[in-house]
């Protein structure tokens, strides 16, 4: 409730961004936390490669499975900030084609798992693609410094903005974190039944800062963002997002306990144990 508070009220818009900075305020947590299960993923299959023990095999797929649903709502949180900044909800721009290529990645690599295999070669095989998709992260978070396009970077520290934004996104950011650990760690879930059995600026050539042009142009933010939405259009979007990025994850985390409990009982009491 604090957050939604924070977030939808205390925290001012943007100079520049005006009211879509709430967007951003879901948008780069869950970015961030998909972002940290994609690299649990390529540690623990490193380590199911080295130790060939379920536990690191599991912890791989359940990281990858959460960083999925993260990534999908980063991608969702996006279009909705795109509708209401350049006037659609999709463009083929450098980021978001990488983004496109990362997600297809993750997806293939939940798909892999899903293959009717013996659980060694299938652990082998998905782990492979663990540690490569990896790769793709830094990929996609360089495609605005090292190509040109219009999706913006995070630069609020840079460009100082307010107490209150950079309150807003580490806040954001701490407490989608807390989601993904309790996902990943909270007791009946299918992981341990299963063991028991940029903003203001876009990037120039040379990766220097290049200003918007005064008044803003089409598909840029810095002058007519929400002069092609009503503001009752650019409330629908803000709140589209939160009420999507909230509420998917209460969701998958009533399912998963569920499961993990149906899982669980199924277990002999005697072998409920970590590792």
């Amino acid at each position: 409730m604090a957050v939604v508070l924070l977030g939808l009220v205390i925290s001012p818009p943007d100079s520049q961004l005006g009211e879509t900075i709430r967007i951003l305020y879901m948008h780069v947590p869950t970015v961030s936390v998909a972002y940290l299960a994609f690299v649990i993923t390529a540690v623990a299959s490193i380590a199911y490669l080295w130790k060939r023990t379920e536990f690191w095999d599991l912890l791989a797929a359940s990281a990858a499975e959460i960083g999925v649903m993260f990534f999908a709502l980063t991608i969702f949180d996006g279009m909705m900030w795109g509708k209401v900044t350049w006037g659609v909800f999709w463009r083929w721009e450098p980021r978001l084609v990488t983004t496109t290529v990362l997600m297809l990645t993750y997806v293939g690599y939940l798909v892999v798992r899903s293959i009717p295999t013996d659980t060694r070669t299938r652990g082998t095989l998905s782990a492979v693609i663990g540690i490569m998709a990896v790769v793709n992260i830094l990929i996609t978070h360089k495609a605005v410094d090292w190509w040109r396009g219009l999706h913006q970077g995070w630069d609020g520290a840079r460009h100082g903005r307010s107490g209150h934004v950079r309150f807003a996104a580490v806040r954001d950011v701490s407490v989608a974190g807390g989601v993904h650990g309790a996902l990943r760690v909270a007791p009946d879930t299918p992981l341990q039944s299963r063991l028991a059995g940029r903003t203001g600026s876009r990037r120039g050539p040379g990766g220097g800062h290049r200003r918007a042009p005064p008044g803003g142009r089409r598909g840029w933010p810095g002058g007519n963002y929400d002069r092609r939405s009503s503001d009752l259009s650019t409330n629908f979007y803000i709140g589209t997002a939160w009420v999507v990025t909230l509420g998917v994850p209460a969701l998958y985390a009533s399912w998963l306990l569920r499961k993990g409990r149906e899982l669980s009982s199924r277990v002999p009491e005697e072998q409920r144990r970590w590792m």
